[in-house]
Formats: C-alpha cells, sequence, structure tokens
C-alpha cells in the first residue's frame, strides 16, 4: 500500500497515517469510529495506530477430508464444525459453527483487520461457498501466504513451514493436536475438546502475527530468520 499526502487529513492530532485501499471509501480515527469517506478524495483510508480492531480466527471442518474427496472438495462440502474468532477490541474468543457461520463473517467484516493462517487459500473459500456469497472483509492478512511469499522469492520450498513448525520455532511452543481429527470431535460430541484444540489454534496465530508485526521476521525450519514484508500499516515495532 502507498502511503500518499493529502492535504488536510493529517494536519491534526486527530490522523495518525493514509493509506489507499481499493476496496473501501472509508477511514478510522483514532477512537475507532468509522465514517464513510464522502467527499473525501477518492478511495483514501486514514487509519489508527497499531490498536487496530483485529480479529483473529480459524475453523475446524465437520465432514472428514476422505468423505469429501480431498482438500479441494472439502472447501465446497466441509462443512463447520467449530469457528473460533479472538477479537482485539473485546479481548475474548467468540465461537460459531456452521448453524451461525452468517454472524461470524458479519463477525469478521466488522474488524479493521482479520488475520488467519492459511485462511486466503482455505478457510474463506470454504466459509463463502457455504455461504454463497463473498466475505467483505476490510483487510486480510493471511500470515502463511507472508511466510510463502518469502520462502519462494528466497528459492526455499513452502513445505514443513505449517502453523505448528513455525510456531515451535519462533515462538518455541505448538499445536495441540490436529485438524483432521476435528470432523470425529464433532460427530462423537466432545465438544469441549474441539472448541479448546480451535481455541488453541488461534490463539497461536494470534501469538505468531504479534510476534511478526513486532519482529518483521520468523524463524523456517532451517532454524534462519525469515525476513518477512509486513505491510508498513501493520507493524507495530
Amino acid at each position: 500500500m502507498t502511503s500518499p499526502t493529502e492535504p488536510g487529513l493529517t494536519s491534526g492530532p486527530k490522523w495518525t497515517s493514509i493509506h489507499t485501499n481499493a476496496r473501501h471509501g472509508r477511514f478510522w480515527t483514532d477512537q475507532y469510529e468509522e465514517i464513510h469517506a464522502s467527499g473525501l478524495p477518492s478511495q483514501i483510508v486514514v487509519e489508527t495506530r497499531p490498536d487496530l480492531h483485529v480479529c483473529y480466527f480459524d475453523l475446524e471442518i465437520r465432514r472428514s477430508v476422505e468423505s469429501c474427496g480431498g482438500w479441494d472438495a472439502v472447501k465446497k462440502t466441509g462443512g463447520v464444525s467449530m469457528l473460533c474468532i479472538w477479537d482485539s477490541r473485546a479481548s475474548r474468543p467468540f465461537f460459531y459453527d456452521d448453524s451461525s457461520l452468517a454472524d461470524a463473517v458479519e463477525h469478521l467484516e466488522r474488524a479493521n483487520v482479520v488475520v488467519s493462517f492459511n485462511g486466503a487459500w482455505f478457510d474463506i473459500p470454504l466459509i463463502q461457498n457455504h455461504l454463497g456469497r463473498n466475505a467483505r472483509l476490510v483487510e486480510h492478512v493471511d500470515v502463511f501466504s507472508l511466510v510463502r511469499r518469502q520462502l519462494e522469492a528466497e528459492g526455499k520450498s513452502w513445505k514443513g513451514h505449517g502453523l505448528d513448525a513455525l510456531c515451535r520455532s519462533t515462538l518455541g511452543e505448538g499445536k495441540s493436536g490436529s485438524g483432521e481429527h476435528a470432523p470425529l470431535l464433532a460427530a462423537e460430541g466432545k465438544w469441549a475438546e474441539l472448541v479448546n484444540y480451535c481455541l488453541s489454534d488461534v490463539l497461536l496465530t494470534r501469538d505468531l502475527c504479534e510476534f511478526i508485526r513486532k519482529k518483521g521476521f520468523v524463524i523456517d525450519k532451517d532454524g534462519e530468520e525469515l525476513k518477512l514484508e509486513v505491510p508498513a500499516w501493520f507493524r507495530t515495532g
């Protein structure tokens, strides 16, 4: 994103920075007030400091990969057994399933930034296929996409750089299980175990993302620092 200078918009303490956004004509104040940008220069967004309203999320599927016929098919017919959002403004988690998925998407759409791990390829398409509409997210930061892009730029394989591996090498802690077990947990009514697993993944995604925002890198599977191209408006360090 670019940062143009627009006369009159940055001249007071009310505003902190400006970046263009081709999808939205809105801006935010430091008090999180969202105001439609009518009358302002086209497609200008004024954002807050790093205390943005951020929603970190992950979902678990209802049908097994095998019963769907592969991961691509899961995005169309896998369903949602559990979706967890950690909301930075509320400082607590929220839980949804396929019966309340529309509410989950509306929750995500209210955030300034949505953060996922591989959500651009998997979670968001699955949600959109399930609901039959696009998720109108203001900004979406996919942590895995940031990592994969840099790995490919350096001629390295993205394989072996899942959430568990990256969190273990970068944060010193990893996942509590495998998401492939989620359909069985749901089928057996083990909702507490499913909730705890999904929440654990979301908290790992949050902690890894916050490390990246502050430090600008992760530790790859070879134990080396992998510097990432984090959008300037999203950095905290």
